[in-house]
C-alpha cells in the first residue's frame, strides 16, 4: 500500500503509463482535442501525465489535492497484513487512518479539485487528470451516490481510463452535475 509515499514508477508502471500516452495520442488522430491536463503531484502519478503530455501536447497542471489517499502509518505496509484495518476503515468512511486522513476526506478533496478545474477552464470540452485509484474511486462514489462504504466495488486498474462529463446546472453558481461516460477502461494495456 503505497498511499501518499512519493514512489516514482516502476518497470511495469512505466510501460502502462507509456501505453496510456499511446492511447491519448490515438485519439488525437480521430480528432479528439484536450484542453487541459491536471496531475497529482505525486511522482507516479506526474510520471503517468508526462507520457500523456508528450503526446497530447499540452502542459501539466499539477494539484495535491488529487493525491492518493493517506493511508497515515499504514502507507507502505503490506496489504494482506492490514486487511481488518482496511475494512473497519471501509465500513466507517469518515474515520480517518492513524496519522492519516478518511475516505470521506479524500472524496471532499478530489471532488473540491475537479470543481476547481473545471471552474478554471470553463470553455474546455475534455480535461485530462492523471490521478490514482482510491481517489478516483471516492470521486465516482460521490457522482454515482454510492456509499463510500462500497469505495472498493469499483474497480480502477494503474492507467485505467474513465470519463466523467460535467455538465453545468447553473453557470452563476457553479453547480455541476456530473455524468460518468466510462469507468476503467484499460484496454490500451492488453
Amino acid at each position: 500500500m503505497q498511499g501518499q509515499t512519493d514512489v516514482p514508477l516502476n518497470q511495469n508502471g512505466k510501460q502502462q503509463a507509456a501505453l496510456v500516452g499511446s492511447h491519448f495520442a490515438q485519439l488525437l488522430t480521430k480528432d479528439v482535442q484536450f484542453d487541459a491536463l491536471y496531475s497529482s503531484d505525486s511522482i507516479r502519478a506526474f510520471e503517468t501525465a508526462e507520457n500523456i503530455s508528450t503526446n497530447i501536447n499540452l502542459p501539466i497542471q499539477s494539484d495535491q489535492r488529487l493525491r492518493e489517499m493517506h493511508l497515515g502509518t499504514l502507507q507502505t505496509c503490506y496489504y494482506p497484513d492490514h486487511t481488518d484495518t482496511i475494512v473497519k476503515h471501509v465500513k466507517e468512511p469518515t474515520l480517518p487512518y492513524e496519522d492519516g486522513e478518511s475516505y470521506a476526506e479524500v472524496q471532499q478533496r478530489v471532488v473540491e479539485a475537479i470543481k476547481d478545474i473545471c471552474l478554471q477552464n470553463p470553455n474546455a470540452k475534455r480535461i485530462v487528470i492523471a490521478s490514482h485509484g482510491v481517489s478516483i474511486r471516492c470521486y465516482l462514489c460521490h457522482i454515482l451516490q454510492i456509499s463510500l462504504t462500497k469505495v472498493y466495488s469499483l474497480s480502477i486498474f494503474n492507467t485505467s481510463v474513465s470519463v466523467v462529463k460535467p455538465f453545468y446546472i447553473s453557470s452563476h453558481t457553479g453547480e455541476l452535475m456530473p455524468m460518468v461516460i466510462k469507468i476503467n477502461s484499460y484496454d490500451h494495456t492488453l
